[in-house]
């Protein structure tokens, strides 16, 4: 994970925004994906917490909601499904920043991100590039900077 390639170009780690020891959630019932978001965003300066189902990551949200700074959270994913997870957190922690992952385009139908509560939705396949940038853009925001 030390570079990737874009457009022929290679973008080293160090290249990327970095965390600032924030605390991402990553909820993904695709653990191979989970895992490699876990790994990515650890490379770069963040504190993860991956969970492969719901279930789980709404007991451990729950548990202490403001030790979380984001949270990454797939669209499609058994029930709670990804939308209704991101308004259970929402619901707990109205302040920080939510993202949805989706293959899909359409992923929220005639909803838009705000109404559920959602920063934003990332299309997959995310580029390291667009999910650096985003999180960073958020948690700066977020905190004023």
């Amino acid at each position: 994970m030390a570079a990737s390639e874009k457009n022929g170009d290679v973008v080293k780690a160090s290249a990327l925004p970095h965390g600032k020891a924030e605390h991402v959630l990553i909820v993904d019932d695709e653990e191979s994906l989970a895992r490699i978001l876990g790994r990515l965003l650890h490379s770069i300066g963040y504190r993860v917490t991956v969970k492969t189902r719901s279930t789980e990551a709404l007991e451990v949200f729950e548990q202490d909601p403001s030790q979380f700074h984001l949270a990454l959270v797939d669209l499609h994913m058994p029930a709670p499904n990804g939308i209704e997870l991101a308004a259970r957190l929402h619901e707990l922690r109205p302040d920080m920043p939510i993202y949805i992952m989706s293959g899909f385009s359409d992923a929220l139908g005639d909803a838009s991100p705000e109404e559920l509560g959602i920063a934003a939705i990332l299309q997959k396949p995310v580029t390291r590039e667009t999910l650096a940038s985003e999180l960073r853009k958020a948690l700066d925001r977020q905190s004023g900077t």
